[in-house]
């Protein structure tokens, strides 16, 4: 995993009404391996999918799932969700693919993102699990 991070925060707009942003940046990853250099979109769609499947569900305070899938060209991709609050939260499989589908279209290297409370984090790899 990279240890730096690129700073990305971007202000929502809806019409002329700006929206204070849901997301307390992290940042992007400013290295390493790209999505499209492990993999093709089709397959991080596949795999994204299921991987929410398996994030879906229940979150104690704190408690974070995480999981490696491997890839066809023989990288990999770490993901993992940490539940921020003090209390026990319940993440959609929709709420999930939304925000890693934010992280993965803006940050080309990976990265780690807080949204909704919620720390997503999305690394891809060469190398195998």
């Amino acid at each position: 995993m990279p240890p730096f991070f690129t700073r990305v925060i971007a202000p929502l707009a809806t019409s002329s009404i700006l929206i204070t942003p849901m997301v307390a940046a992290d940042g992007c990853y400013s290295g390493g391996p790209t999505w499209n250099g492990v993999a093709t979109s089709a397959e991080i769609t596949t795999v994204l999918g299921n991987v929410c499947y398996g994030f879906e569900g229940v979150f104690i305070s704190g408690e974070e799932k995480t999981v490696c899938t491997p890839v066809a060209s023989g990288g990999s991709i770490n993901w993992a969700v940490k539940n921020n609050e003090e209390t026990t939260r319940f993440l959609s499989w929709t709420d999930c693919i939304t925000n890693m589908e934010t992280e993965i279209k803006n940050c080309p290297y990976g990265s780690v993102q807080v949204h909704d409370n919620f720390r997503f984090k999305d690394d891809p790899n060469s190398e195998s699990c």
